[in-house]
């Protein structure tokens, strides 16, 4: 098991950090830009050494320990932790070729030949695996950028690592490239039992890639969960405002947040689709005119305005909402629909108005 207890002095806030992580397992460090999910792996890796408190241990060891509290002071540097390191920017060795860049990690000589055989097996595998054949020989200013993250990965899968740490690896690919690395991660993390903290700012990685997710914000992990239980019961406002819910709903003295993902557009009420909502225990229904379409992530997004008088509810929301369309749905500009929100997430710590 990874556990990390952090105190670490930023900018304009000061992190306050605890968590930990079983062993073979992915989670994931999921917020916006600038919260502090760099800096924790760089803490994880070594390369920071700000911190007014620390303690790092892996596999029963500690690896790291600082501050008031400790016994004693203690650093592992990063040479000697064992741990795989893949950033956004990747520094290959300019003078070396891919094939040399993957290779360095192997160093032969510290194995048997046994052993050195079956480094150079798992190191054709890879090559193979990531397609990497045809580019062996090249330098790296010669490739492209998924190329370079292919063979960056290469190089950091070749000595086996145990705990893996990607700081947004795949944000600048094309979403092919990015789906197809991510596919090869979960292969060998899956075959190696590899543990690995992914930092992203992209929901849709998080939730594919992490059995437990935590939401950072300012410093502060504000939940970690699996990636549905945080989707239906989210702690906050603030947490569900990083997952892409957009509007607060007040029935009854109570709040529920609505996410474009969890409704449905139906015509009018006379849609077969109303008989299906009768078997949860909440709905929220918000008539109002298609403002426009748009495209997310392959998604169509309805934009719709309020009406008001078609509300059934005492807070009115004078943003447009937006709900999902399905593949086969269609509605044109300036008609009048529902928007149906089912089962949406009841918010008891929300923004005073």
């Amino acid at each position: 098991m990874l556990k990390l207890h952090l105190k670490l002095p930023r900018r304009y806030f000061h992190m306050n950090v605890d968590f930990a992580v079983p062993k073979g397992s992915i989670y994931c460090l999921y917020g916006p830009s600038a919260a502090g999910k760099s800096s924790i792996l760089s803490v994880l890796s070594g390369f920071e050494t700000g911190y007014d408190e620390v303690k790092i241990e892996w596999d029963g060891s500690v690896l790291l320990e600082s501050g008031p509290g400790s016994d004693k002071a203690r650093f592992t540097p990063a040479w000697k932790r064992g741990i795989g390191y893949l950033t956004q920017s990747v520094p290959l060795f300019p003078h070396l070729s891919v094939r040399d860049n993957i290779r360095f990690g192997m160093n032969p000589s510290r194995f048997s030949k046994e052993q050195a055989a079956e480094m150079e097996e798992w190191y054709e595998e890879i090559v193979d695996r990531l397609e990497l054949e045809p580019y062996l020989s090249m330098r790296p200013k010669q490739l492209s950028g998924g190329l370079t993250q292919r063979a960056a990965l290469a190089r950091a899968l070749v000595p086996r690592p145990h705990l893996m740490l990607l700081d947004e690896p795949f944000s600048a690919l094309d979403w092919q490239s990015r789906n197809h690395m991510q596919e090869v991660v979960l292969d060998f993390q899956r075959r190696l039992q590899m543990t690995i903290i992914l930092v992203t700012h992209q929901l849709e990685e998080a939730q594919k890639m992490a059995g437990i997710i935590g939401v950072i914000h300012d410093g502060q992990i504000l939940q970690e969960d699996s990636p549905d239980a945080l989707m239906t019961r989210p702690q906050n406002w603030n947490v569900a405002k990083l997952l892409g819910y957009q509007h607060l709903w007040k029935d009854g003295g109570k709040y529920y947040a609505l996410h474009p993902d969890r409704g449905v557009v139906v015509h009018d009420e006379q849609d077969s689709k109303y008989a299906d909502f009768n078997s949860f225990e909440s709905i929220v229904k918000i008539q109002g005119t298609v403002q426009d379409l748009l495209l997310k992530d392959g998604r169509r997004i309805v934009r719709l305005t309020p009406r008001t008088s078609g509300l059934d509810s005492s807070f009115a929301i004078s943003a447009p909402v937006h709900v999902a369309l399905s593949p086969l749905q269609s509605v044109c500009k300036g008609e009048i629909v529902t928007a149906v929100f089912v089962e949406p997430p009841e918010i008891k710590d929300y923004p005073t108005r």
